[in-house]
């Protein structure tokens, strides 16, 4: 057992007899060599039977569609799933599903890394497709480099891509006859077998169109079941029993073992499972040109034709049926193939190091975006409910206001303001202008208060009635404002006539002028928060609380400028500048160090600048090569460029600068990848 232990929860939509499905058996098998715990979360399917049988954890879900119901039933089930085994990583097999559990992940508290295998889709779907794993996804695996390179021309962006190949177990031997013979066909007649779900993808109409143009009395056993049955029946029923419908099949093994060649003639594909059957069969193969069967069978392990050409397929046919040198050479290269690209040990080893690395250097332990806007959302009413709460459970206040005048009494007027300058007499002017100022004490005053309260029942006492009582002067006009609060409009009206009423009997002016109201009854409004206004600051209070909750939980995002500044400053000091510091997310970082590599001319080697990095060491080696012709830690006879690998979070700039340091005079560094 290698690695640490980890919890690994693998999602299909179906667990049928597809390859895809296949690959997610081996995984959830074969991962306890490395130490993984494996669950399976489906909506079902003999082969989710057959690991549950050997002890793999399954979980349900709702078949994924692509209606929103369908789609947010999948992830409620997935939720439960992620709820209840708790997994480090999770592992998604195409696009629909990283959708189904991105929306299931970002509910949870804390979610672990998302890992999308990417299978292949149609050539008009892979826009689409990016732009949602790019979306969804911390890691895209994909199938074949030939979909990562249709991935990448998509515009596949914001997530690390890697290439792991599909492969197949070894394949059992077993006696010809026999499987003839379970088949009721003789062992002289020559068989070609198309193993594959009935589906407008895989193009069987092209097939029993071609089929009919090959000449001699060979059958077609076509394996598998679908919606396009019915239809594929009826097209080849004019050729009689040269093509035998077997239905779905899982002895697929013994049907490589009747046949002497297999066909696919589909108009996209991944890297299918039946192409790797079949030369790991020893079965040559006549498949179309598309993807990954051409990176496959393009280097002489099969015959490639156009797709959606009947005449290219049966060509190729009768060929590898006519020809035994032929299908000598294509077996020969077909296991060569297998055993060199497609080894079951080596497809795990690179799967552990994808999940590790994206354990590691993804999300486990950081909030889902959706709990996260959730939390956000919940603090923000929360607190918005609790200041309009506030605001509506202070108690009414009402203000009664009465506006007073002053005028002279000897008949002058109310404008004669100015002072005199008549020696021994003093104006109206200068009678209000020096009294005036002194109405507020007056207002306020105990004595007045007392008679003012004594006007009004049920009034507060004069020291409780003072702070409510204001008066407002505007200069220089002989207007003034006298204004009264309660919590009642009745008696805040009759408190602000009682006090006015007092201050116009005080006689503030006289004998040069008096106070009159300008109005008989106050004019009462309220004067405590008002709900329209109370309701606009609550909301705003808490889209204040929704967007420092936000910030509070988000992973903060780290000044990679800066920390790329650092290293270099540190590494200076060495004397071994790097060319580039790379990021490990980059979806094209081979591509990157594979230019720099040749640049140099120098062999690469790539090492850890710190512990708990050999996982992306070995990793990266595999990746790159063949440019990486020394071992991770070896020491090289000839010079070398060194890729170092440092974990932005744990390395420190003093531990890589060590590291470098003690390379050997002959080794230059090439780069630093920040994973």
């Amino acid at each position: 057992m290698s690695g640490s232990t980890m919890r690994v929860l693998h999602a299909i939509n179906e667990m049928g007899d597809g390859g895809a499905e296949r690959v997610v058996a081996d995984l959830a098998r074969g991962g306890v060599v490395h130490g993984w715990t494996s669950a399976v979360l489906s909506s079902g399917g003999r082969r989710a039977d057959e690991v549950a049988a050997e002890g793999v954890a399954t979980y349900a879900m709702p078949l994924a569609r692509r209606s929103p119901v369908a789609l947010l039933r999948s992830a409620a089930g997935a939720r439960r799933a992620a709820r209840e085994f708790r997994p480090d990583v999770v592992v998604a097999h195409n696009v629909l599903l990283s959708v189904v559990l991105w929306l299931a992940l970002h509910t949870l508290r804390r979610r672990p890394a998302l890992v999308t295998v990417f299978h292949g889709v149609g050539a008009s779907d892979y826009r689409g497709a990016a732009r949602l794993l790019s979306w969804t996804s911390d890691v895209v695996v994909a199938v074949s480099g030939a979909i990562a390179d249709r991935l990448r021309g998509a515009g596949l962006t914001g997530t690390r891509l890697t290439v792991v190949r599909n492969t197949v177990p070894a394949q059992a031997t077993g006696r010809r006859g026999a499987a003839r013979e379970a088949l009721g066909l003789p062992s002289d007649r020559r068989i070609v077998l198309c193993p594959a779900r009935m589906t407008p993808q895989k193009r069987h109409d092209v097939l029993i169109d071609a089929w009919s143009r090959v000449p001699g009395d060979a059958v077609l056993l076509l394996a598998g079941d679908g919606p396009l049955r019915a239809g594929l029946e009826t097209a080849a029923a004019p050729q009689g029993d040269r093509v035998r419908f077997l239905g779905a099949r899982t002895d697929v093994d013994a049907l490589l073992r009747a046949a002497d060649a297999t066909v696919l003639t589909s108009d996209w594909e991944g890297l299918p499972m039946v192409v790797l059957e079949s030369l790991a069969a020893g079965r040559p193969m006549v498949a179309t040109d598309v993807d990954g069967v051409r990176e496959v069978l393009g280097d002489g392990a099969g015959l490639l034709v156009p797709p959606g050409d009947p005449d290219a397929v049966a060509t190729a046919l009768a060929r590898v049926l006519d020809d035994a040198a032929l299908r000598k050479s294509l077996t020969r290269a077909g296991r060569e193939v297998i055993a060199r690209d497609h080894d079951p040990d080596a497809m795990l080893r690179r799967y552990d190091d994808v999940l590790r690395g994206a354990r590691h250097s993804g999300p486990p332990g950081r909030p889902g975006r959706v709990w996260v806007a959730t939390a956000a959302a919940l603090a923000g009413v929360l607190v918005a409910v609790a200041v309009f709460a506030g605001v509506l459970a202070q108690p009414g206040v009402y203000q009664g206001t009465i506006g007073i005048v002053a005028q002279p009494t000897n008949g002058g007027t109310t404008t004669v303001l100015a002072p005199s300058t008549s020696s021994g007499s003093t104006s109206y002017g200068e009678v209000v202008s020096l009294a005036l100022p002194s109405l507020p004490e007056l207002a306020t005053g105990p004595t007045l208060l007392a008679a003012a309260a004594a006007q009004v029942p049920g009034s507060p006492s004069p020291q409780d009635l003072r702070p409510d009582v204001s008066v407002e002067l505007t200069p220089g006009s002989g207007v003034a404002r006298i204004s009264v609060r309660n919590g009642d409009p009745e008696t805040a009206g009759r408190l602000t006539e009682a006090v006015t009423e007092q201050v116009v009997r005080a006689g503030l002016l006289a004998p040069a002028g008096e106070l009159r109201a300008i109005d008989r009854q106050a004019t009462v409004m309220r004067v405590s928060a008002d709900p329209v206004y109370g309701a606009a600051f609550a909301l705003l209070a808490g889209l204040v609380a929704a967007a420092a909750t936000a910030a509070v939980l988000l992973p903060r995002r780290r000044n990679r400028e800066r920390e790329h500044a650092a290293l270099l400053r540190a590494l200076g000091d060495t004397g071994r500048d790097p060319v580039a510091v790379l990021d490990a997310a980059d979806p094209v970082l081979a591509s990157r160090v594979r230019v720099l590599a040749r640049e140099a001319g120098r062999p690469l080697r790539v090492i850890a600048a710190g512990p708990g990095l050999e996982d992306h060491v070995r990793s990266l080696s595999d990746e790159l090569a063949p440019v990486t012709t020394l071992a991770a830690g070896g020491h090289p006879d000839e010079p070398t460029s060194v890729l170092a690998v440092a974990d932005r979070r744990r390395t420190r700039t003093d531990d890589l600068a060590g590291t470098v340091s003690a390379l050997p005079g002959a080794g230059a560094l090439l780069a630093v990848v920040l994973v």
